[in-house]
């Protein structure tokens, strides 16, 4: 999905986060570059008003926080769920501290 100029990507998802690191090699290689910043592999949002923004959300990071947190991410907003965001406060809190979305635990490795 396009946001912006950005790319959303399920950099919890095992494949994907591989295609994006053999996408940035093969960029690293075909330009000379003498130095690079990576700045803006993150976990984005635009709050919880925005669900279509919230990243990630694609299988493998709801399998994650399903196994941690015992409901399905998407349920957040869903009106009908216990869990919904509006009413359950305390659930949202724990998807955006952290959860499966995965700020305190890195995907990435140092090497392409």
């Amino acid at each position: 999905m396009a946001v912006d100029w950005r790319q959303a990507v399920a950099l919890t998802d095992p494949a994907c986060r591989e295609a994006v690191k053999a996408h940035l090699a093969a960029f690293l290689r075909r330009h000379d570059f003498d130095g690079v910043t990576l700045a803006g592999l993150h976990f984005g949002s635009d709050g919880p008003e925005k669900p279509e923004l919230m990243s990630p959300a694609g299988e493998a990071a709801c399998r994650d926080f399903v196994r941690q947190h015992g409901f399905d991410l998407r349920d957040l907003w869903r009106q009908e769920s216990p869990h919904y965001w509006r009413t359950a406060s305390a659930d949202l809190e724990r998807f955006m501290a952290g959860g499966a979305r995965g700020p305190r635990r890195s995907t990435a490795s140092s090497s392409p």
